[in-house]
């Protein structure tokens, strides 16, 4: 997942290429961390036994159960900046060398190092770890895939739960689709015109419910695979078109002449989540494939750019709290280590799998969140920054 481009949005109301010396946009580093605080606390909260019915347990576990969809709001808000950052640069000679070159300095160097690690996390568990994680035999064969970013290819056959590689490498798999997606965004931003652009974005919003919906049938009978990467394409292309909402000038007057009709639609529109959450939780029903994804997706597109109309609002002023911008931050690291450092602190204090349903429990799932801030603070300052400030010399 992109969980830093804002870092090369600079001035996203601008129509001038980024500039690391113009000012960031801090809204849109809480916006990334509350995405990745609600994958942290669906993972940490929701995973493990249950809680009896009606107790407070129940309950606040029971709020974080539509916390995965943090991860098509990283989804949405990508395309919003990866696609103003190519519609920005469209023009430049320099186009495809520093778009590239900016991503690869951005994910790669952490992805890599990650997966490398993990015949030692492998190997590490199999000697220290309580109580011991069963691996799956093919594993390494479908380890080779994720350093091409094609684990997606083999979502069907998923990670087997409660394994070493569950923990490890189960987040990557929306880096793959990320970077997939880099892969074919940068090519049609530079070819197609602004209308042909639009229509293909509004086609995919069209689309993509329907090829979920025949994958969870499987009418094409397995002959054909529809790529994860086409069916969740729809949450890039509701960014990339509130980019281009943004970026042109009479949409972007539009609505922040507009901005408090923009923030009671999105309160309206709020009621999904909360509905979805008390009765359909699941990411992975008919409902979900049919309608709640894009909903999500729509949703939380026109929450950024009620935020960015509306800078003197509530909702932006939230956005803006120092605790979420430095959760955003540091979204990258904390989302590939968060499930792997949950996994080794309950084995290490509790001698068992994640949970969270004991006083002991609490204790050991706090310390994994203070533990994997730590560690990608850590990654932060001495790793990923460097490589991120490197990435820079690159310019459009």
């Amino acid at each position: 997942m992109t969980v830093d481009a804002a870092r090369e949005l600079q001035g996203v109301a601008s129509v001038k290429a980024p500039s690391p010396k113009e000012p960031r946009i801090l809204e849109l580093d809480g916006i990334r961390g509350v995405a990745v605080l609600a994958v942290v606390f669906y993972h940490y909260a929701v995973i493990g036994p249950g809680a009896e019915f009606h107790t407070w347990l129940y309950w606040g576990r029971a709020a974080f159960r539509l916390g995965w969809s943090g991860v098509d709001l990283f989804f949405v808000l990508s395309g919003f900046l990866i696609g103003g950052i190519l519609l920005d640069a469209r023009n430049s000679p320099r186009y495809f060398q520093t778009f590239y070159a900016r991503r690869g300095f951005r994910i790669l160097p952490l992805y890599f190092l990650w997966l490398a690690l993990y015949p030692l996390a492998v190997a590490a568990y199999s000697r220290w770890g309580n109580p011991p994680l069963p691996e799956s035999p093919q594993m390494y064969l479908r380890w080779s895939t994720y350093w091409v970013f094609l684990q997606t290819l083999t979502f069907a056959f998923p990670i087997p739960y409660r394994t070493v590689a569950y923990y490890w490498l189960g987040p990557t798999w929306s880096l793959a689709i990320e970077e997939q997606f880099y892969l074919v965004v940068a090519p049609l931003v530079r070819v197609l015109t602004a209308r042909r652009l639009l229509y293909l974005l509004l086609a995919l919003l069209a689309v993509c419910p329907v090829l979920r919906v025949s994958a969870y049938f499987d009418w094409l009978h397995s002959h054909w695979y529809i790529p994860i990467t086409l069916a969740r394409a729809d949450s890039f292309a509701a960014g990339i078109l509130a980019a281009m909402a943004w970026k042109t000038p009479t949409s972007r007057a539009w609505l922040i002449a507009r901005k408090k009709l923009l923030s009671w639609t999105l309160a309206v529109l709020f009621l999904g989540p909360l509905i979805f959450t008390k009765w359909y939780a699941s990411g992975d029903d008919l409902f979900a494939q049919a309608f709640k994804l894009e909903f999500l997706a729509i949703f939380f597109a026109l929450m950024i750019l009620t935020v960015l109309a509306n800078n003197s609002g509530w909702l932006a002023w939230l956005m803006r709290n120092s605790v979420l911008r430095e959760m955003g931050r540091l979204s990258y690291c904390i989302y590939i280590i968060h499930l792997s450092v949950l996994a080794a602190c309950c084995a290490f204090f509790l001698h068992d799998v994640p949970r969270l349903d004991t006083p002991a429990s609490f204790a050991a799932v706090g310390f994994s969140f203070v533990l994997t801030y730590a560690l990608a603070w850590l990654s932060f300052k001495y790793f990923e920054g460097p490589m991120l400030r490197r990435s820079h010399t690159f310019k459009y």
